[in-house]
């Protein structure tokens, strides 16, 4: 039996260190994905990353409160072990791995979401998307130029 893009549900885990304003924008693209995530995982390396998750909660997360948001202090000031330390707290099927200057189309989400359930073989181990310089204009993208921070 096949699941459908709306019977999986996905994770996405973010490094970071000292770079709150480009995170922020970042998480205003993965918010707004036309399938958005189960949960938001961002491990913080930086030494105020308690301020960085208070305005991550009042500017961001409070508007969309069907996510779950994980803002954590990472263990150590490593990509990698963030990752893993992200990893580590995902509960979706899928888990997204993107660095925070990392800008997502607004359908990323709902494209790769479509190949794994597509693949009732199990075959899909990960997929590696086109990176461009800027994503080009889309209407979706031009609504998000009004945004705070854009």
């Amino acid at each position: 039996m096949s699941q459908s893009i709306k019977q999986l549900n996905w994770a996405i885990v973010i490094p970071t260190y000292q770079r709150q304003a480009v995170l922020l924008r970042c998480l205003r693209f993965v918010a707004l994905q036309t399938l958005p995530p189960k949960e938001i995982i961002v491990v913080d390396a930086s030494h105020d990353w308690e301020s960085t998750r208070e305005k991550i909660q009042h500017e961001l997360a409070m508007h969309y409160p069907t996510i779950v948001w994980h803002f954590v202090q990472a263990k150590r000031l490593s990509s990698a072990a963030q990752r893993n330390q992200g990893i580590a707290l995902a509960t979706a099927e899928i888990v997204f791995l993107i660095d925070d200057d990392s800008f997502m189309y607004p359908d990323c989400a709902q494209e790769v979401m479509r190949i794994y359930a597509q693949d009732t073989a199990h075959q899909v181990a990960g997929i590696m998307p086109k990176l461009e310089a800027l994503p080009p204009p889309t209407p979706n993208l031009q609504g998000l130029a009004n945004l705070e921070g854009f």
